[in-house]
């Protein structure tokens, strides 16, 4: 079932300067398995609500084991996320790629991707959007001066692109 255009909103992307963005709730989605063998996945997009991770050299979230850049954790292009303890939800396979949100007042940012995990009882990785933040803006604005890409133009009156800055 398609779903109008006036409930579709661009989301911003971090640019790591806000303070809401590395601690606090952050939510996930995705159309990811449900379960832990990875063999049922539902035609509904799911949503889980997780703890943002310490933002320090570890990747640490309170009641997770810790990730350590030995471990292939780089604090400045990797954020971490979730408690397993408190059976919490959390990304499953298939979601990578899918966003992790931060809400401030009615705007959503995406300050993380999924990217990777060892499972439970660690926290998940995620790309740290704010890292590739000048690289998202110089490939949209080439791509949007070339006319190359459809996907990046939202439609409406005055709208120039679905991706908000």
């Amino acid at each position: 079932e398609s779903v109008p255009a006036s409930l579709v909103t661009p989301l911003k992307v971090s640019d790591g300067t806000q303070e809401f963005e590395h601690s606090g709730e952050k939510m996930v989605v995705g159309w990811g398995s449900t379960d832990e063998e990875c063999m049922v996945y539902d035609t509904l997009l799911r949503k889980a609500d997780v703890p943002f991770g310490s933002d320090g050299p570890e990747c640490a979230s309170e009641g997770s084991k810790t990730i350590t850049p030995k471990d292939d954790y780089d604090v400045n292009s990797q954020c971490c996320a979730g408690d397993y303890h408190k059976n919490m939800h959390y990304p499953g396979c298939g979601d990578s790629g899918g966003p992790l949100l931060a809400k401030e007042g009615d705007s959503w940012t995406q300050v993380g991707m999924v990217s990777w995990s060892y499972g439970i009882p660690y926290p998940d990785v995620f790309t740290r959007v704010s890292y590739f933040k000048e690289w998202i803006d110089q490939t949209i604005e080439e791509l949007m001066a070339a006319g190359e890409n459809e996907a990046i133009k939202a439609y409406g009156p005055g709208a120039q692109s679905a991706y908000a800055q």
